[in-house]
């Protein structure tokens, strides 16, 4: 199943919304029928249609404006990304797992709130780290995010998105990438560059949240959550990334690629779906 275009998901919520108008209307005028001879009955529940008419009307302008301004989502991506990563989740483990033992200059591309900095302590044999952050919200939480966590490693950050990408060639160890492809515009793009930019046996760590196997609740419940997704997850989607992740595809000269598709303990099944994996470049 082809996913619409991310330009269009605006336009589908708000003929979901429409819809929903549509048929919360139809409702309301047969409840009301059967009210009409009980005067106190209808006047409470003509309150209550008012009130649920004007809430969705403003959660369609909310919307509409989040889903048009760049800037807004940008700043609520990351209001919502910093709140979350104060907490301890269950998730951490399978992401402190994955990257505990990353050493070396060390570019992670999306790095966010910094929540891969749970993952290492003063001890860590990283030499350097080069975060790869398009939203500049971001950036004055991550230095104090490594503050906070007494890390020892020299920390930078770039803005920039991952197919824009302008470093040195071959001047990584390991390219880190947590929650990242899922919202690129050309993930292809972004394997190039991250093969650019890992030395000859570096190592490309990846933990992506995809799309559900076809045909089952979960996919058809990410089909109806993901203009929602989209729009609050600055440009996320639930794609088949694993079918990138190939050495015919994306991963052209990389070897011991290594991809597994695991249940993540996330709290929102949609997100439930995860690959995890590394890859050594040639």
């Amino acid at each position: 199943m082809e996913l619409p275009c991310a330009c269009c998901f605006p336009s589908i919520f708000f003929v979901f919304v429409g819809v929903l108008f549509i048929i919360f209307k139809l409702i309301d005028y047969f409840i009301l029928s059967i009210f009409e001879k009980y005067k106190v009955a209808k006047k409470t529940y003509l309150i209550f249609s008012r009130f649920t008419s004007v809430l969705i009307g403003l959660i369609a302008v909310g919307v509409g404006i989040v889903s048009q301004n760049g800037d807004t989502r940008n700043w609520l991506f990351y209001k919502f990304a910093v709140m979350t990563s104060n907490k301890t989740l269950e998730f951490d483990t399978l992401r402190c797992e994955h990257v505990k033992n990353l050493s070396g200059r060390v570019l992670e591309l999306g790095p966010g709130p910094g929540n891969n900095f749970k993952c290492w302590d003063k001890d860590s044999k990283i030499t350097e780290w080069v975060g790869v952050e398009p939203n500049k919200y971001f950036h004055e939480f991550l230095k104090l995010e490594h503050e906070n966590r007494n890390l020892t490693f020299p920390m930078s950050t770039i803005c920039s998105k991952g197919e824009d990408l302008d470093i040195p060639p071959q001047s990584f160890d390991a390219v880190l990438a947590t929650h990242v492809l899922c919202s690129v515009g050309d993930i292809l793009l972004v394997l190039k560059q991250i093969h650019r930019a890992l030395k000859s046996g570096g190592v490309y760590y990846y933990l992506e949240h995809v799309a559900a196997q076809e045909g089952t609740w979960k996919y058809y419940g990410q089909r109806a959550f993901e203009p929602i997704v989209n729009i609050l997850g600055n440009g996320c989607a639930f794609k088949s990334i694993w079918l990138d992740l190939t050495p015919e595809t994306g991963l052209v000269e990389f070897k011991d690629i290594h991809l597994r598709h695991v249940a993540a303990p996330i709290p929102f099944f949609a997100f439930e779906p995860h690959i995890i994996g590394y890859a050594t470049k040639i």
